[in-house]
């Protein structure tokens, strides 16, 4: 069948046949894809044919006096579509300005008009208009359902009561010495986050504290390091040679030693075919240098071009795998020149002679268009070349740079940084080098020569003049360097590993103390995940979940306050376990997404609204939670039925759990999907503008459904139940 594209859509057309009496004049084709009308004479008079859209015509007009395509600064990210339009109503006597910009419409006469899309280099703007006189009727039988899952869910969950005695009793006297050992191992290792790196000769973590822009947001380079480092090597440290390196000692080192990086093993290579292109074997070792994949430069662009003419999801395993390789030694390379030339040990002298060439060249210039020949028009033209040498490099240097470093002018917008390359080329035109571009000339120059005092002068004085002019964004960017550092997610799951094995050992050896234990370390992993959580809420300025990454963190986080919650009432270890398993296997998958690039992108312009992030977002996000700890719960009924440890009181606790948290996913998935389509609606005039991410949530939301009336009509008992509920998680996950 034929590729389909989203924004594919059929055109109209038509045969029209024109007749005289029982005269057939002619037939012509119209169709809403020809631009140019039909048309033909009959007895003197010249018809036209054309398909156009029907015509509406209101008692009012909208004229478009200015239309906005913002984008994120450095980036081609849509910050912001907006349309400034002159309502004219004479008959009310209205005249005056709307704003139509994403997610705010303009609601007047019945009708509501959307920003939808632009056109004509950002001179015209299209608006979509939309009239729904029974717009009021999903808002009715949304606020219907909901109160009857509220008072249905909600009578079951009041009147829900923990099984047998031992689940009902609250453990009593002295904590065991078993749970102080695990309180003093989960405090040890939230505290080992706090430790100071070793003193080193050049202040690495002091140089990944600067502020850079990238990708539309300032952030720190160490954070430029980690990201960089684990899209071309899959880890945030390098190991090579036996050393541990850390990803801003990695990148200083491939910008001030470019020769000593390029030997570094930092491109891992997996899959058979490419190495067999690069004429290398299969080994123990996954990663290569730089230096061993220079020579086949050519076979990989050759190959990478022709991957790239094809769409991403034709791409063969072979053609995946060289077209990241051609991408990440592309970043490599964006990496090495982003701050300066690459391994210049004299870069401060090299910008005094840029600064007296752009003098000469500019003054040359100015006498060659004035006249002159002679040994003096010979002087001239060298000075000329020369300095058209240093625009020709830096040049280069502006069109490689992977981030902006230079902070913008003084009385310039917040968003006006620029590169180390694009400020030299700028400064041909001003007469002066930025200050920004000297002091990291002066902290690389002395990092080249490994003179740790020279690099602390200059590294101090330049974040000093920083705090001065950005105190915002270098305490910002301070901040998120030292989460980077502190790792909590990272920390989190070692808990969540600990609470898995002394539950488990607490069923093993029939030790109570062991699963107490288990839920304090569980406690102490949810601690940690909470603040990498806000961390990240506070450094994004939005709500919890954005994209991705920030999903799988966001359900791994509700899935085990659930779990605490619910280990709370029942006590036996199986919410903790359970949670335990989620909160781990979903930190597991944002640490795999997290190797794309940044996790805390810009959003596009459509998604730009933190009331439905906040609303919307956050509430389908815990119903998918739900789903996944109810899977879970049914999982361990499963297993240990299967391995016949499952006693009476532990299976009637563990099918009102399970019970309790599928109510409790199809009510939040199911408010959370109405929610998008009431966003929907209210952003862009569809109530469903179907996805495949709100087809997820309707499969999501059916399917709890059906697990609970195949419950009610008796077609499952807790085994089928269980058995459905299992399934639930495979649907999620789809």
């Amino acid at each position: 069948p034929p590729v389909s594209r989203d924004d594919a859509r059929n055109m109209r057309a038509a045969f029209v046949e024109v007749m005289r009496g029982t005269e057939v004049l002619g037939t012509w084709l119209v169709s809403s894809m020809l631009e140019v009308p039909q048309d033909f004479v009959v007895e003197g008079k010249r018809w036209t044919l054309a398909m156009r859209p029907k015509r509406t015509y209101l008692p009012f007009t909208l004229t478009l006096k200015d239309f906005s395509h913002d984008k994120y600064a450095g980036t081609d990210i849509p910050k912001n579509f907006s349309s400034l339009v002159r309502l004219k109503n004479i008959s009310a006597g209205e005249d005056r300005d709307v704003l139509i910009y994403m997610n705010n419409p303009l609601r007047y006469g019945g009708f509501t008009f959307f920003q939808a899309s632009f056109g004509k280099a950002d001179t015209m703007s299209v608006l979509q208009v939309v009239k729904n006189p029974s717009w009021l009727l999903p808002y009715i039988s949304f606020g219907l359902v909901t109160v009857g899952l509220l008072i249905l869910f909600g009578s079951y969950l009041l009147n829900m009561k923990p099984k047998g005695r031992s689940a009902a009793q609250a453990p009593s006297g002295r904590m065991p010495g078993v749970v102080w050992a695990a309180i003093a191992v989960s405090v040890l290792i939230l505290l080992s986050a706090m430790r100071a790196p070793p003193p080193a000769a050049i202040d690495h973590h002091g140089f990944g504290r600067l502020p850079v822009l990238h990708n539309g947001r300032v952030k720190p380079l160490d954070s430029i390091a980690r990201t960089s480092l684990l899209v071309l090597y899959g880890k945030q440290t390098l190991k090579d040679s036996g050393k541990r390196i850390d990803a801003i000692d990695w990148m200083l080192e491939l910008i001030t030693h470019p020769k000593k990086a390029d030997a570094r093993r930092v491109f891992t290579i997996h899959d058979p075919d490419l190495l067999g292109l690069l004429g290398m074997r299969q080994e123990k070792r996954k990663a290569y240098s730089f230096d061993e994949l220079l020579p086949h430069f050519d076979k990989i662009q050759m190959q990478a071009g022709r991957a790239s003419e094809k769409e991403a999801q034709q791409r063969t395993r072979f053609e995946k795998a060289v077209f990241s390789l051609q991408n990440r030694l592309m970043l490599y390379r964006r990496l090495q020149s982003s701050l300066g030339v690459p391994g210049a040990e004299e870069f401060v002298r090299e910008l005094d002679e840029f600064e007296i060439a752009a003098t000469e060249g500019l003054t040359a210039f100015r006498a060659h268009m004035s006249g002159g020949s002679g040994p003096e028009a010979m002087t001239k033209s060298a000075a000329l070349a020369r300095l058209g040498a240093f625009f020709t490099r830096y040049q280069r240097l502006e069109s490689i740079a992977y981030y902006k470093a230079v902070v913008p002018p003084q009385g310039a917008s917040g968003d006006a940084w620029t590169s180390v390359g694009e400020s030299l080329v700028e400064s041909i035109r001003s007469g002066s080098i930025a200050p920004g571009v000297r002091s990291y000339a002066a902290i690389l120059g002395a990092a080249s020569n490994s003179d740790g005092n020279a690099f602390d002068r200059a590294l101090t004085e330049y974040r000093i003049s920083l705090r001065e002019r950005f105190s915002s964004a270098v305490r910002k960017a301070e901040f998120e360097a030292w989460f980077n550092r502190v790792a909590p997610f990272y920390r989190g799951m070692i808990l969540y590993v600990l609470t898995l094995l002394l539950v488990s050992a607490g069923w093993l050896l029939a030790n109570e103390s062991l699963r107490r234990a288990g839920a304090w370390a569980l406690g102490f992993g949810f601690f940690a995940h909470t603040f990498g959580l806000v961390s990240r809420m506070v450094l994004e300025s939005r709500p919890p979940v954005t994209n991705l990454y920030s999903s799988a963190v966001f359900v791994g986080w509700c899935g085990v306050l659930g779990g605490l919650l619910l280990e709370r009432v029942h006590r036996r270890g199986i919410a903790a376990f359970s949670a335990a398993c989620l909160g781990f296997a979903t930190l597991i998958i944002a640490h795999h997404l997290s190797m794309s690039g940044d996790t805390l992108e810009m959003m596009q312009a459509v998604l730009d609204s933190n009331f439905w992030l906040g609303t919307h977002v956050v509430t389908i996000t815990i119903g998918y939670s739900a789903t996944f700890l109810a899977g879970m719960l049914a999982h361990v009924y499963l297993f240990r039925r299967l391995m016949g440890t499952l006693d009476k009181d532990t299976k009637q606790s563990l099918y009102q759990m399970t019970y309790g948290v599928v109510c409790f996913a199809l009510l939040f998935s199911f408010i959370g999907t109405i929610l998008g389509g009431i966003w929907a609606d209210q952003s862009w005039g569809r109530f469903w503008g179907w996805d495949p991410k709100e087809n997820g949530a309707f499969l999501i939301v059916v399917w709890n459904a059906m697990i609970l009336h195949a419950r009610l009509a008796g077609r499952v008992r807790e085994t089928g139940f269980m058995g459905m509920t299992v399934f639930g998680n495979i649907v999620t996950a789809f």
